[in-house]
């Protein structure tokens, strides 16, 4: 029976702190070695294969992803070549595929090195081809800065839902031809 003053909690790892997530890390071994393994052995002169992993509410989905997006962010020799990038589990403010680019760019321009990315974006914001100059350019900056970039995106169907269909076929086309950006 619930007193008064209880209330229930939902397990949301993404509020777990860093080193709390890594130490109780103990179900999905298999899975986060298989796919550790394949990032850290791939050059990324060819676009690499992405994952879905797919499973039940409560599989361990979203702490494999905050794994091994920790696994690369401390790993210094990961870290000099991949800028991981983890998105949340409802990502409301991403209707469309520009919105997808522009929330990479914010993410981005905390490095140093990729000052200027958001900028460079909004000096073409009305511009007809606005969503395939931000991906040109976030892939520009990433060849200058010879990074390659990992997004970790949970629960990647509903970003699909929300797209129209030819921003999914456009999503293809450059997760198919783009070596710079890999999807788990």
């Amino acid at each position: 029976m619930l007193q008064a003053n209880s209330y229930i909690t939902i397990y949301n790892p993404a509020t777990i702190d860093r080193e709390e997530l890594i130490n109780d890390f103990v179900i999905r071994l298999k899975e986060f070695k298989r796919i550790f393994d394949d990032i850290k052995n791939s050059k990324m002169e060819y676009p690499e294969q992405h994952y879905i992993i797919q499973g039940q509410r409560g599989y361990g989905k979203t702490t494999l992803l905050l794994r091994l997006y920790h696994e690369i962010k401390d790993n210094d020799s990961l870290s000099k070549r991949f800028l991981p990038v983890i998105f949340t589990e409802e990502q409301y403010n991403i209707r469309n595929l520009e919105k997808l680019w522009e929330h990479i760019a914010d993410h981005l321009e905390e490095d140093k090195d990729f000052h200027g990315l958001i900028d460079e974006m909004e000096s073409f914001q009305k511009d007809e081809e606005y969503e395939s100059k931000c991906f040109k350019t976030i892939e520009n900056y990433l060849k200058t800065n010879k990074k390659k970039l990992i997004l970790f995106i949970d629960n990647i169907g509903d970003l699909f839902k929300k797209f129209k269909d030819k921003e999914n076929h456009r999503l293809r086309e450059v997760l198919l031809t783009s070596s710079e950006i890999r999807i788990v």
